[in-house]
């Protein structure tokens, strides 16, 4: 009983609401010092990276050496082991974590599921430093951007698999996960397939009603044409009848005059 006593008092420091929140304050302010720290490097990182050929130590404790970092020479050393070292440009994942756990111990504010977000980010920082390390492979300016782990992957991957092989690995791994994670069933593909269908077929009914259209046009002027010619003869006919009346008139007035 004493054995169980102690090891729930232990316990209980742990379950301490004061604890959470300074935990949580810790993780809301590691979360910005972070962030400012890796956009600073992808900055300057050219500058600063020079300065860790000596102990990390040493340059972070030594007074008179620069940093070009906005975060100090702290902020310099730790996005040089996050970015260059570890997962590169996947390393603002680190952020999102930490802004989801202090929002949640701080004001218990949950931004996100704190579970799901410790899965997805892992699959992430795997999945996003190996494509970047495979995209840029052969750009060595932009290597930072998968860091070392994406560009050692690429380097083991392509031995194995070849650089066709690595990039149809990684076009499965992203699609498998998004239909274990979200369940995707690639309706879109079918919906698309179905409109492309209905605009094939509404083309050629489109071109017969522009055929009747043109008929119709076409028999409205030959009509229009019979009717005109019809007057023309019409005007005709009463022209002659009337010159053949004038001249029977005028043999008559001759006769009577003889």
């Amino acid at each position: 009983k004493e054995k169980d006593k102690t090891l729930s008092n232990r316990f209980a420091f742990f379950k301490d609401e004061r604890l959470h929140k300074v935990l949580g304050l810790f993780f809301l302010l590691a979360a910005f010092y972070f962030l400012f720290a890796f956009i600073s490097y992808l900055i300057s990182w050219k500058l600063d990276d020079h300065n860790f050929s000596k102990p990390a130590l040493d340059y972070i404790l030594n007074k008179t050496a620069p940093a070009e970092n906005w975060m100090g020479r702290m902020g310099a050393f730790l996005s040089y082991i996050f970015i260059k070292q570890w997962f590169g440009a996947a390393s603002f994942l680190f952020v999102l974590v930490f802004l989801v756990t202090g929002l949640k111990l701080f004001l218990n504010i949950k931004l996100l599921p704190i579970g799901l977000t410790y899965k997805y980010t892992f699959f992430g920082l795997i999945w996003v430093s190996v494509s970047c390390g495979y995209l840029f492979f052969t750009k060595p300016e932009y290597i930072i951007l998968g860091g070392i782990f994406g560009y050692e992957s690429n380097i083991w991957l392509q031995g194995i698999l070849g650089e066709i092989g690595t990039g149809l690995i990684l076009v499965f791994a992203l699609l498998s996960f998004l239909i274990i994670a979200f369940n995707i069933t690639f309706r879109w593909y079918k919906r698309k397939m179905k409109e492309a269908k209905e605009d094939e077929t509404a083309e050629p009914i489109t071109e017969t009603k522009e055929e009747d259209d043109k008929v119709f046009a076409k028999k409205t002027i030959n009509k229009n044409n019979t009717l005109k010619d019809t007057d023309d003869d019409a005007s005709d006919n009463e022209k002659k009848s009337t010159i053949e009346l004038e001249v029977s008139t005028g043999e008559d007035e001759e006769k009577r005059s003889e």
